[in-house]
Order: C-alpha cells, then structure tokens, then sequence
C-alpha cells in the first residue's frame, strides 16, 4: 500500500481494511520515511512499512514476516528512527530523565539490525524481555497463542 493514492490516502485506506477484515495484513511500500507517517500508519494497522529504495529481498522478507504476524521494517528506517531516538535520549545525571530505557534502547538496535520477534525472543535471558507479552500487545494475540507461535518459527 502507498501512502500517496489518488482519492484516499494510504494511511486511511489501510485503517479501513483493517477495521472491516482484521485478518488481512497491510505491508506500506512508499516512498514516504517521514517519523509521523511511519506511526500513523502502524497505528492504523499496517503490518510493515518500507522505503521504495528497498530491495527485492527486503520486499519479500516483509511479505513473509507480515504473513507470519510479525512487523517489518525497512532497514535503513529502522536505523534513521533508531539515531532520532538516540539523539533525543540526552544523557543525564538521573536515569528516569532518560527518554527511553537502556534496555529499549537494546532492543530498537537489535530491531534495526534486522531482529524479528523470534531473533528477540532469544535475547529473553540477556534482555530480561517478556517476548510473549510484547509479541501479545502487538499482535492482539494472548501470551499463549504468541508463545506458541514463536515454538513454532523456530521449528
């Protein structure tokens, strides 16, 4: 899906597909790497979003992964959004003045260095991350049904 389209906008459209076929997986292929875009799409529902500059691989790892029920990035968005955040996160004397956790700040780089939700979900012991429950929020799943779908990717 494009965010730019001649009547209705990308972001619309797939809020719309979402909400009348849940089941149905939006991946965003654009040339738009705008932050505000990039969120307003994953909050309507898109389960991906790629820059047009991407490759062919990218393109069909994205396919699959959002088969799969996981969210697929572009990687070079991932890594601009990543240094976004870095640059806000301004060290400070006090660590509840930081703008995320070191442990958020972990999981954005393994995420932009081409992590899914399975690759995540090996780090639990290193990261101390409950992939069930995040894989759970993001997907509308319970821990269960997530955690049984991450036994089965690794299979």
């Amino acid at each position: 899906m494009d965010v730019t389209l001649p009547e209705l906008d990308g972001v619309e459209a797939t809020r719309r597909i979402r909400r009348s076929l849940p089941d149905v997986r939006v991946l965003m292929l654009t040339m738009h790497a705008d932050a505000d875009v990039v969120d307003r799409a994953l909050k309507a529902g898109a389960s991906g979003y790629l820059i047009k500059d991407c490759t062919i691989e990218e393109v069909a790892q994205a396919v699959r992964m959002a088969a799969d029920g996981e969210t697929a990035m572009s990687r070079d968005l991932a890594m601009r959004m990543l240094t976004e955040v870095k640059n806000l996160a301004v060290p400070t004397a006090r660590a509840e003045d930081r703008i995320i956790t070191k442990r958020e700040e972990e999981v954005l780089q393994l995420i932009a260095a081409g992590g899914n939700a399975y690759y995540l979900a090996k780090f639990d012991g290193i990261l101390g991350l409950d992939m069930p429950d995040i894989g759970a929020q993001q997907t509308g799943m319970s821990k269960e049904e997530f955690r049984a779908k991450l036994v089965a990717a690794g299979k």
